[in-house]
């Protein structure tokens, strides 16, 4: 849906042009704060599993057998890992955002054009984009929000194994 463009001059046109430009950079430090999350939570997670093995390995001994309680912990532990990480690298993916105006086509089009007539265009190419945006930004935010539950999970279920495993031997 694209926005009507007027052949007057709106007496708000700047204001409106100068808040479009900063919605849509506050939009981008969205997406790599959640690229920062979602990295931090790949190394959580993978640093919790390989914690929990050391743990188990170094405390105990090599000639303790296992109870099937533990293992069945243990598994269900690297189960959340797993399910943690796809949606960390699900967060994490490289994804194609809009950066309305693309510089070759604004030159060619507008270069000789009515300067309002000119940031009426870019506002509305950018209002598209921010929209585009806003849909993959939701996804990227709902992944990191799974992968951070999972992880929390992930520890909660290992560090129990290890307790459990603890006190059985």
């Amino acid at each position: 849906m694209t926005t009507e463009i007027r052949d007057d001059q709106p007496a708000s046109l700047d204001t409106v042009f100068a808040e479009v430009k900063e919605r849509i950079a506050v939009q981008f430090d969205q997406a790599e704060s959640l690229d920062r999350k979602a990295g931090t939570l790949l190394g959580f997670s993978s640093l919790v599993v390989t914690v929990a093995a050391g743990l188990r390995f170094a405390a105990f001994n090599e000639s303790a057998v296992s109870t099937a309680f533990f293992v069945a912990l243990f598994v269900l532990g690297l189960a959340f890992y797993a399910i943690s990480v796809f949606f960390a690298f699900r967060a994490y993916a490289v994804v194609s955002y809009r950066r309305d105006p693309e510089p070759r086509p604004l030159r060619d089009l507008y270069l000789f054009e009515e300067e309002n007539y000119t940031k009426q265009r870019i506002i509305s190419n950018v209002i598209d984009s921010f929209g585009h945006n806003a849909k993959i930004l939701a996804e990227k935010a709902y992944a990191v929000r799974l992968a951070s539950r999972f992880l929390f999970f992930e520890t909660l279920v290992l560090a129990t194994a290890l307790a459990f495993e603890r006190i059985l031997t």
